[in-house]
């Protein structure tokens, strides 16, 4: 388990050990967001020598809702650092110790945001796109660990504060069983839960992209600021919907 706040890492300790007697867990801290410094990677890798890793699941990753222009260089950047350098270095790190097992697996958490362009959440998009890629690029040329992309909506987790479930958030426990059926399946790529399953399939191959727009920006965008305690971005646009 290898976090950034060693509080939840130590709960995070503490309830698999106890769900799993007999089982290890080795906590290791780290700021994700400086994972471009030289040198950043050596003492995790180093932690985890001896350890039969067998599965690697990239889970790190921020949001944020804003214009482009507006954000900040350093939020960029820490963005960039977190969302793809960190799974990008430590699958490569890993890789070699995971190929050489009869069989392994490298699990990447992306996002519904990786298949569809939305306004604001441009970076954010624009990261899960590439571990996509990545993902399904390292399946061809590794064929024996099974790589699995999983591109989930919402998830009611501390990254979308909690959000209560919905029809269209689930559960954390909903989304971990639905990985665990797709890996055993043998899936390259997923958007795991049934439920997502049907969001990707309305607002990527039904619902023309205008109207989606025009609900993004309108209302979509709003609530979801309002359930974090945000201002909304300084400039919605308006659509004319046109068929």
């Amino acid at each position: 388990v290898c976090e950034q706040k060693p509080r939840k890492a130590g709960v995070d300790q503490e309830d698999i050990e106890e769900r799993y007697p007999g089982t290890k867990v080795v906590s290791i801290q780290a700021d994700f967001s400086k994972a471009c410094e030289k040198g950043f990677f050596t003492p995790i890798v180093a932690q985890t020598e001896g350890i039969a890793i067998s599965i690697l699941i990239n889970n790190v990753g921020i949001d944020c809702v804003e214009l482009f222009y507006e954000m900040t260089e350093d939020f960029i950047h820490r963005m960039l650092s977190i969302n793809v350098y960190t799974c990008t270095m430590l699958t490569r790190l890993l890789l070699p110790r995971l190929a050489e097992r009869k069989r392994s697996a490298v699990i990447t958490l992306g996002s519904l945001a990786g298949q569809m362009p939305m306004s604001y959440f441009n970076v954010y998009c624009a990261t899960k796109a590439f571990t996509q890629m990545l993902s399904i690029s390292l399946a061809k040329e590794h064929r024996n660990v099974d790589f699995l992309s999983i591109r989930p909506s919402e998830v009611s987790t501390g990254m979308t504060h909690n959000k209560p479930t919905d029809i269209f958030t689930i559960t954390a426990p909903q989304c971990t069983a639905a990985i665990v059926s797709e890996l055993a399946k043998g899936s390259l790529e997923s958007n795991g839960h049934w439920n997502h399953c049907i969001q990707e399939w309305l607002y990527v191959k039904v619902v023309p992209s205008c109207i989606y727009d025009f609900v993004w920006d309108n209302f979509i965008i709003p609530d979801f600021c309002k359930q974090r305690n945000m201002n909304p971005p300084t400039k919605i646009r308006r659509f004319d919907i046109q068929f």
